[in-house]
């Protein structure tokens, strides 16, 4: 899925080729001005390695004159254990920060019981806990997949600033009533931080949380990717959302 996610950058045609190694993925991204002219243009690659449970990346700009303000890119698997190792960092880093009163609005919108978050060591294991008005702390597994995927999403959204940041099956352990309350959130957190999702779906409630939201919202863009006839070549073609909307208003596909 990551090979074509970066298509939305507002060019009018363009190409994305990846070269995949044990542990490592480069992302090239390429632009053609027009079917006529296949002289193709290279605008930026992206590599991502991944290095024990931490997936690390570099963006390199290979155009004079564009700046895509991106610095880094992080990338959200399904991946249990690449998500936890992850999540306790970047939670770590946003109490630090003192910045507790952001994870705990957005965890809200998602169960209005969550009045606290602390991380607890024993050993050389970390865990994340929550409060919910019982006795004692919850272990943030006790509460489902859920929100365990929710705030990898969101902790890395406020964490990241000026950044790419990809989620990969976004509909992966989230019940379908909190999908809509969880976009919007990412999608304020981004706008907060600089930051830019791409997050991959076959989930029907997730493109008809996104219909909801607003069909309107400039910050939103859906995007089909595809591959060639007869070619494994992968394509993307992102709806004028308009049309996004009547499509899914009329029960049409457009996974």
């Amino acid at each position: 899925n990551v090979d074509t996610v970066l298509s939305n950058q507002n060019i009018p045609r363009q190409t994305i080729g990846s070269q995949a190694t044990v542990n490592s993925l480069k992302i090239n991204v390429t632009e053609t001005p027009n079917a006529k002219n296949r002289v193709s243009n290279k605008l930026f690659s992206m590599q991502l390695k991944e290095d024990g449970v931490e997936i690390k990346s570099e963006i390199k700009n290979e155009r004079d004159g564009i700046n895509y303000k991106f610095k880094t890119a992080t990338i959200i698997t399904t991946s249990r254990k690449i998500n936890k190792e992850a999540t306790i960092t970047n939670v770590s880093s946003l109490l630090t920060q003192k910045r507790k009163k952001d994870i705990l609005e957005n965890l809200k919108k998602i169960d209005d019981r969550i009045v606290d978050i602390a991380i607890s060591a024993i050993g050389n294991n970390k865990e994340i806990y929550l409060d919910i008005g019982f006795s004692e702390l919850n272990e943030i597994s006790m509460l489902g997949e859920g929100i365990s995927r929710a705030l990898s999403f969101i902790s890395s959204v406020l964490v990241q600033e000026n950044s790419i940041i990809l989620i990969d099956e976004i509909e992966n352990g989230i019940h379908y009533s909190v999908i809509k309350d969880i976009i919007k959130s990412l999608i304020s957190s981004a706008k907060q931080n600089n930051n830019q999702i791409f997050a991959t779906t076959h989930s029907q409630d997730v493109i008809r949380a996104i219909n909801e939201i607003d069909s309107k919202n400039e910050d939103i863009a859906y995007i089909r990717l595809g591959r060639e006839k007869n070619s494994l070549k992968p394509t993307a073609v992102q709806f004028n959302m308009d049309d996004f909307s009547y499509s899914v208003e009329n029960d049409w596909e457009v996974r």
